[in-house]
């Protein structure tokens, strides 16, 4: 009787020992998914906080000249807005000739050596084509007066393009060396103070009658973003040394694709955008330009750096995530959703409502350019969205992808633009031009997604 007992003693001991083990595993699975669960969160949390950031800094940047747009309309007109348009397109495609798009690779090395190495090639490469242009300048100054109406501009104006892109182009730089150690805020506040300091200088030359003050504005702007990043850098470079000639030219050898292809691709997307302002300039009247400009500069311009400050965070979150799994897909359909939310309605507003809010806050003078900007929102819609995701190329290493694209879309928008000149027509210009953009912006989704879903092995950015 008590050996039956103690049988069942043991029974029930053995039982239990069982059910304490399977709770203290089932205890240890639980806490293990909770470290999963809670690390995915605050991944997602930090992502989303990063893209909050750069948002409101970008948002609050472009909230300023867009206020002082109405009073800027009053100040300048049309015919100087057409002047500022072709000049910053000038500037646009020189900054990434000064650049060669090396400031893009910054992100990319796990070496911190490689990556310093890198930024000196940026900068010096900035100084060196700034150099190059200023001579080229002096040679063929009349020939380029000539050929974009600008006879009756100030002679220096034509050498204070090559100036104003290698502010842009070495602001580029800092602002990628900020990307890639993650200094989210201090982006924001860079591009705050770039804004500020151009719409104030705006502002005063205006009031002091200089037709040229929106393009003065732009590069004092650009120059009080460089002197603010510039600050920073150097108080977190005490161990910044200077690398060999050797090192440097190692280093852009190291992604010289950046150079034989993606600069090209750039290139010809700022062809698709600036060259076509240039084109407008030819066809039609300077007026017609400072429409598409003011456009640009209260529309697309504030929209694309929207998107470009959450593509800064997609490209480094990307990368992360490739490096873990050999694929981007889970940050790409985060950052899609971001997007397409933070478009929809702004975009689908403006198309019914421009030309009454041009008409009512910028005068009467510019109630066109609400008729022009109708045509335009589905493309700025498509580029808002499809930007920030086309860096799925740089981040993929498809350098060449991105060309072949670049090189049809500039083709193909500026054939539009002269069919519409050649007829005499600035809607039938306006309307090739913006389907065609927005075709192409389509296939550019496309192809983004599709790579952001395959697994592959990645060469470069491991070094």
């Amino acid at each position: 009787m008590q050996s039956q007992k103690d049988l069942q003693g043991s029974t029930i001991l053995w039982q239990n020992s069982k059910l304490i083990s399977f709770s203290y595993l089932n205890c240890k699975e639980i806490h293990r998914m909770y470290l999963r669960i809670q690390g995915f969160i605050n991944g997602r949390s930090i992502y989303f906080r990063n893209i909050l950031t750069l948002i409101t800094g970008t948002t609050l940047s472009q909230l300023i000249p867009l206020l002082i747009t109405p009073l800027l309309t009053r100040l300048y007109s049309p015919e100087d807005f057409g002047l500022v348009t072709m000049v910053l397109g000038a500037a646009n495609l020189l900054t990434i000739v000064f650049t060669c798009k090396y400031e893009a690779a910054l992100i990319l090395p796990k070496k911190e050596e490689l990556a310093r190495t890198l930024f000196q090639a940026s900068i010096l490469l900035c100084l060196a084509s700034f150099c190059v242009s200023e001579f080229l300048l002096f040679l063929f100054s009349d020939l380029i007066s000539g050929t974009f109406n600008l006879q009756q501009a100030p002679y220096w104006l034509l050498f204070l393009i090559p100036a104003l892109a290698l502010v842009q182009a070495v602001n580029l730089v800092l602002q990628n060396w900020v990307v890639r150690n993650e200094k989210f805020k201090l982006l924001s506040f860079n591009k705050v103070i770039e804004s500020g300091s151009y719409s104030g200088s705006s502002v005063v030359l205006g009031i002091l009658n200089n037709s040229l003050g929106l393009i003065i504005g732009r590069l004092t702007g650009q120059i009080c973003a460089i002197f603010f990043l510039g600050l920073t850098f150097i108080k977190s470079a005490n161990s910044f040394k200077f690398a060999s000639f050797q090192k440097i030219f190692l280093s852009l050898k190291e992604y010289k694709k950046f150079v034989f292809y993606f600069m090209p691709g750039s290139l010809l997307n700022k062809a698709s955008v600036d060259l076509n302002f240039l084109l407008f300039g030819i066809y039609f009247d300077n007026a017609t330009v400072g429409f598409i400009g003011l456009i640009n500069r209260i529309a697309s311009a504030p929209a694309f750096l929207i998107a470009n400050s959450i593509g800064n965070v997609y490209r480094k979150q990307a990368i992360n995530e490739v490096h873990e799994t050999g694929s981007c897909y889970q940050t790409y359909k985060k950052t899609f959703i971001v997007l397409v939310s933070l478009a929809i309605i702004p975009f689908g507003a403006v198309f019914f409502l421009a030309p009454y809010f041009f008409d009512l806050f910028f005068g009467s003078g510019w109630s066109e350019a609400g008729k022009f900007m109708q045509v335009l929102t589905p493309l700025y819609f498509l580029q808002f969205v499809a930007s920030p995701l086309s860096t799925t190329f740089i981040v993929l290493e498809k350098q060449e992808l991105n060309f072949g694209w670049q090189s049809g879309l500039a083709v193909s928008t500026m054939i539009a633009v002269v069919i519409g000149g050649i007829n005499q027509s600035v809607y039938m210009a306006l309307t090739s031009y913006s389907v065609t953009y927005s075709l192409f912006y389509v296939v550019n989704l496309y192809i983004s997604y599709y790579l952001s879903r395959q697994t592959i092995v990645i060469n470069n950015v491991q070094n």
